[in-house]
């Protein structure tokens, strides 16, 4: 068997690991610990597998099966980005599909030159400390870890893309022809099946025009079964714009060329309609080994039996091989041209795919999910969980400032809850991964939720959300911008992510913009978001203006909003001495006379909006709605 062909191989591919955030303190004086300096690090290379005309075959994965791109590099002082790392780009010949390995889900098919497929994604690079300071952290000792790129098994499996693909029952002398058409060296013998794996070869026509032919192993009656060779080649003529069908005309071994044509078409009509409606040429090889009467006697049998052309041909000899080249040549040259013109429009590019763009993986990290804890000793215990897992992936425990905020997070998440249910008392020793922690619980945790359309979020918003924060000192202050009110589905808002960003400017870092609602069906109730939270906390604060308290018993399952959590209200204008039959605290805060739709009113008259809406939302909060 030839061993310079190969038509299925498997790949392990992996994407480079983002490089670590930094670490870093620029040195200036009066500037405290000199000021966190700490870069990015690098994004990982990604993994491209390119469609190319100068490979024919899969053979160089059957010695090389991993292919890992290079890592990003870690962040460095002075806020200088590491290296991102470089793709790494896999040619493949083309007519190459690529199969994930475990699902056998089709992910590619690159079927012309300069098809590619982005097979796995590198980590992006973590965050350095510079990124983390602000007023109440101003020499963070806190970075990111980079994330790791993604890691995949590909099956690839090669289509053979010949221009022509040479068809015939076994020893018709398909072999011989591709040898005296081309420079393609096939074994050649007198027996059948000589041919195990397919041939290519390219045919000059002249110093400008070539093209590509098959030599497909021979196919016998039951092959789009599997008999013989079976359809292990049959693929691959599938993918050729046209046949060239040899039969032995000379009927020297007792073959009768007209039953082997029909038997042949039978097994094309069965595996593919696509493949039985390609363009054919039909060739009568061995000519030489009889004399001219007799030749001209089976050609005409075969022609008026089957209403075809065919064209007597002499491999062996080269009699009339110059015109079958042209006939072949003739049947395609209109796509070969067009081909040719796109092959090498697509070459110049080619440099350009170690610079792809390619999306990096981020290190995800759960808004919410649940803490296990397992009792170890007396007085020791572990909490464990997936969430907890993709913390301690993303931020480096050892570092005092990481270990604060995987801690906020997990109290975020119900911990000293979790822990006193599970019977942990103060002073008991925790574990979280290699780290040993002394549980002191934390009190009363409280957690305040503030919703709203908040379209825009305006300078009142603000002012009442830092009274209460001062006030109450929640551990969680929660500001959501609903996606759709139900009582708004008619109301004309824009998309709620731009209102989640105002409200990120206009509150400031104290105040958590929520997510949760996108998790939730739609339209989605603030009932739905409360017991959301109330899984991790029952503790919760919910805070409304005046008019939504005079309104409250329209809300959605208002008595089921009251038993879990407590109202908050702050004054309105036009409620004053208003009696209310529902239990709730009243804030001390001034009146505010603004309104979102008194801004939207303004900016659509083109009047000024200053000091209503935070100074660094201002802009782009009028040209956000001056077409609302």
């Amino acid at each position: 068997m030839q061993l310079d062909f190969l038509d299925e191989a498997n790949i392990l591919v992996k994407g480079g690991k983002g490089g670590d955030g930094a670490i870093s303190f620029r040195r200036e004086k009066y500037v405290p610990k000199g000021g966190p300096d700490g870069g990015d690090g690098g994004n990982g290379g990604g993994v491209i597998i390119r469609a190319t005309p100068n490979k024919t075959t899969l053979v160089g994965f059957k010695y090389k099966r991993k292919y890992f791109a290079e890592d990003g590099e870690r962040g460095k002082a002075k806020n200088m980005y590491g290296k991102a790392g470089e793709n790494l780009i896999i040619d493949v010949p083309i007519g190459t599909m690529i199969f994930d390995s475990e699902s056998n889900e089709l992910l590619a098919d690159l079927k012309e030159a300069g098809n590619y497929y982005i097979a796995v994604r590198g980590g992006k690079g973590g965050r350095g400390n510079s990124k983390f300071a602000n007023s109440t952290l101003q020499a963070p000792r806190i970075s990111e870890n980079g994330a790791d790129g993604e890691f995949k098994r590909l099956h690839l499996e090669l289509k053979l893309v010949a221009d022509i693909g040479i068809i015939g029952y076994p020893n018709v002398g398909k072999s011989t022809l591709i040898s005296r058409i081309s420079k393609a060296k096939p074994k050649i013998a007198n027996y059948h099946f000589t041919t195990l794996t397919p041939n290519l070869g390219v045919v000059k026509v002249d110093e400008a025009k070539s093209f590509v032919v098959a030599d497909i192993p021979g196919l016998i009656e039951g092959a789009h079964e599997g008999t013989g060779l079976g359809d292990q080649f049959l693929k691959h003529i599938e993918r050729c714009f046209g046949l060239l069908h040899v039969v032995d005309i000379s009927e020297f071994e007792g073959r009768d060329p007209v039953k082997d044509y029909k038997r042949i078409r039978e097994e094309l009509e069965k595996y593919s309609t696509t493949l039985a409606e390609k363009d054919e040429i039909i060739s009568g090889n061995k000519i030489d080994l009889i004399p001219d009467d007799q030749l001209k006697e089976n050609i005409n049998k075969f022609e008026n039996e089957l209403g075809k052309e065919i064209t007597p041909i002499s491999a062996y000899t080269n009699k009339n091989i110059d015109s079958i080249v042209m006939r072949m040549w003739n049947m395609i040259k209109d796509y070969k041209e067009e081909e040719l013109k796109k092959i090498e429009k697509i070459r110049r590019t080619y440099e350009d795919f170690k610079k792809l763009k390619v999306d990096p993986v981020e290190n995800e990290v759960y808004e919410y999910f649940n803490i296990e804890v397992q009792k170890i000793n007396e007085h020791e215990y572990e909490i464990y969980g997936e969430g907890i897992d993709l913390l301690l992936k993303k931020y480096d425990v050892g570092e005092t400032d990481s270990r604060r905020k995987i801690l906020n997070i997990l109290e975020r998440n119900g911990l000293s809850r979790t822990l006193g249910k599970s019977g942990v008392e103060e002073g008991d020793t925790i574990y979280i991964s290699d780290y040993a922690f002394e549980y002191i619980p934390w009190g009363d945790f409280m957690i305040i939720f503030f919703g709203g359309s908040f379209n825009p979020p305006h300078i009142g918003h603000k002012i009442i959300g830092n009274i209460v924060y001062d006030d109450y000192k929640p551990n969680r202050f929660i500001i959501s911008a609903t996606p759709k009110p139900p009582h708004k589905q008619n109301f004309n808002l824009i998309d709620h992510k731009i209102r989640k960003k105002l409200c990120k400017k206009t509150f400031g870092d104290k105040f958590e913009i929520s997510n949760i609602e996108d998790k939730l069906p739609k339209p989605s109730y603030t009932l739905q978001t409360l017991e959301y939270l109330n899984k991790y906390d029952d503790n919760i604060y919910l805070l409304i203006g005046e008019d939504s308290l005079y309104n409250f018993k329209a809300w959605y399952e208002y008595k089921k909003i009251l038993e879990i959590s407590s109202l908050l209200v702050y004054p309105r204008n036009g409620f004053e001495n208003t009696k209310y039959d529902i239990k709730h605290k009243m804030i001390e805060a001034p009146i505010i006379e603004i309104s979102s739709t008194y801004i939207r009113k303004r900016i659509k008259k083109r009047k000024t909006i200053e000091g209503m809406v935070d100074k660094s939302v201002e802009r782009y909060v009028k040209e956000t709605y001056k077409n609302i």
